[in-house]
């Protein structure tokens, strides 16, 4: 049986190969990549990743809406990219905020596409922020209490409160822009501005700046590493705080006892969150996370002999 796990977001399409067989502590070591969520058209096909964000005329992903219409097209890029050109079952997620009223109209969307010539295929569709949960509860088996996780997105930032022996998600929240987004368009633009002059930028080519630390004008390269480290530390500090008075403000009847962080925006939080009375947890890999937790939940079911269940959040 051929599992394929493809966690789609603002900034990138993360994808898992699972062949069914493979344990849950055994997901990490599965073939995966990612695609950026960049994409162009091109006659009657689609130009996707950095080789579209490159290109004048490219698009690309900035609201539910269109997370939902491309994702038919990013999961085909992404079967290529794996080398998988049929699937048995297909695993994908939603953020948090949208999964309630959006995830069946996605599961349709890629049934009538992607699984069109596979009718007995399954798919599954995931609230994001859960699949890292799910994925730090596999290699941490808690028993019981409540687990807070914060997924640090390129657009979102998905806050979700777990009840571990219940297996329910006791309340969330999706607060959009306050991503990596957020970091290069308010922080790092001002900075670079001195060197790009009037030139526009997208969230997505000023992202692509953030991992490779350098701008080219004309014949020169400028290394803009200072502006880069000044801005993510900055937006660090503004994230803990956000999320220190979001904490504040939201919960203190009910407790949790572990606090665990995901996404592409979770790396630089490392060595920067310390607690004496909560675990505080960085994933391993945390861009992947959802996906690897995505991954868990959909063995579950499997193993569970549930093929007719659509969607479940726990």
């Amino acid at each position: 049986m051929k599992v394929f796990v493809v966690d789609g977001g603002f900034g990138f399409f993360k994808y898992l190969v699972l062949d069914g067989k493979c344990k849950v502590e055994n997901v990490p070591e599965n073939p995966k990549g990612k695609i950026r969520s960049c994409y162009k058209r091109t006659g009657e096909g689609w130009k996707v990743g950095e080789s579209a964000l490159l290109e004048t005329g490219s698009g690309y992903v900035r609201t539910v809406d269109e997370l939902i219409e491309m994702h038919p097209i990013f999961v085909e890029h992404c079967q290529k990219a794996a080398g998988v050109s049929e699937v048995d079952v297909l695993v994908v997620g939603l953020p948090l905020g949208a999964y309630e009223e959006k995830a069946e109209l996605l599961q349709k969307k890629l049934k009538n596409t992607v699984l069109q010539k596979n009718a007995n295929a399954k798919i599954f569709v995931f609230p994001q922020g859960l699949g890292g949960i799910k994925y730090f509860l596999s290699r941490h088996p808690v028993k019981k209490g409540n687990v807070f996780g914060i997924d640090v997105g390129f657009n979102t930032v998905i806050t979700t409160l777990y009840d571990v022996e219940n297996k329910q998600i006791l309340t969330g929240k999706t607060y959009y822009r306050k991503g990596i987004s957020d970091l290069v368009t308010s922080l790092l633009l001002p900075r670079i501005r001195k060197f790009v002059g009037d030139k526009t930028l997208t969230p997505q080519e000023l992202n692509y700046l953030t991992e490779h630390k350098k701008l080219q004008i004309g014949f020169e390269i400028i290394d803009i590493s200072y502006e880069v480290e000044e801005s993510t530390k900055e937006y660090v500090d503004d994230l803990i705080n956000f999320i220190a008075n979001d904490l504040k403000s939201n919960f203190g009847v009910i407790t949790f006892e572990h606090l665990v962080f995901f996404g592409g925006g979770a790396n630089w939080l490392k060595g920067k969150l310390v607690s004496e009375k909560v675990n505080v947890v960085i994933l391993e890999e945390p861009e992947f996370a959802n996906a690897y937790g995505f991954a868990v939940k959909a063995l579950e079911l499997l193993s569970k002999a549930q093929p007719k269940q659509k969607q479940e959040q726990t």
